[in-house]
């Protein structure tokens, strides 16, 4: 039921924004490329409307297909049905080798930590991956920027394959924190269910969200890149040379 209703959203923002282009040209898209990403990929309602508008320009139609975190960059890396990935870090780029990565960054994570209200005496300080290490913490499968960091530090951690999961061991006194992109976490918190949970002052770590493009697609490389400078204007100034 998750998916379909994620593929509505997708249905209903093409429709809208087939609205900025002129009468009947909408029609004339009929080449349609796949992206995997992960299911919190939908959390970034405007970066995904923005690339969406993008493709576009450029004749395109796509298509988004959900997943959870892990099984989406598996698909990327094994499966000839994929085009592109949505949004990963520059780190993903090791594993995407037939991937182009498009200079221009489409958005921010920023990584918080997440703890009990009744653990606030000795966690709410916590401000770095080097301060986790004593400590329990769970993350999301597929995150690659968590593993990599919380296994450099050897963090005692858990992967699970939704957000909602790592808060429901946090409630459960499985684990003592939660890592999350602040976008991903605050989806699941603002039902109110978790409302012991608090955010860390600080995050952990900002990186920059790229999108990816098959290698066999390197063709649309330059004119996307300008397109993505035109929709992207707060990054644009970071495109490498």
């Amino acid at each position: 039921m998750l998916t379909l209703s994620l593929f509505i959203c997708l249905l209903v923002n093409e429709r809208a924004l087939a609205k900025n282009f002129p009468a009947g040209q909408e029609n004339e898209l009929t080449k349609t490329l796949s992206f995997s990403a992960p299911m919190e990929a939908f959390e970034f309602t405007e970066t995904l409307n923005l690339i969406m508008q993008a493709y576009k320009q450029v004749g395109y139609r796509v298509k988004i297909v959900p997943m959870p975190a892990k099984r989406a960059m598996h698909e990327a890396v094994h499966s000839d049905w994929v085009d592109g990935v949505l949004g990963r870090v520059e780190l993903a780029g090791k594993a995407l080798s037939n991937y182009t990565r498009i200079s221009v960054p489409i958005g921010k994570l920023e990584i918080f930590a997440y703890y009990r209200q009744d653990s606030s005496a000795k966690l709410a300080d916590i401000g770095s991956w080097s301060a986790l290490s004593p400590h329990k913490v769970a993350t999301l499968r597929g995150f690659l920027i968590a593993s990599h960091n919380l296994t450099k530090h050897k963090v005692d951690f858990q992967q699970v394959t939704y957000a909602r999961q790592a808060f429901e061991m946090l409630i459960r006194h499985h684990v003592d924190l939660v890592v999350l992109p602040r976008q991903m976490a605050e989806h699941v918190l603002k039902s109110g269910e978790f409302g012991e949970v608090r955010q860390s002052p600080t995050y952990l770590e900002q990186e920059l969200l790229y999108h990816y493009l098959h290698q066999k697609h390197d063709a649309l490389v330059p004119v996307l890149t300008l397109h993505f400078s035109r929709l992207f204007p707060q990054y644009a100034p970071s495109v490498s040379r």
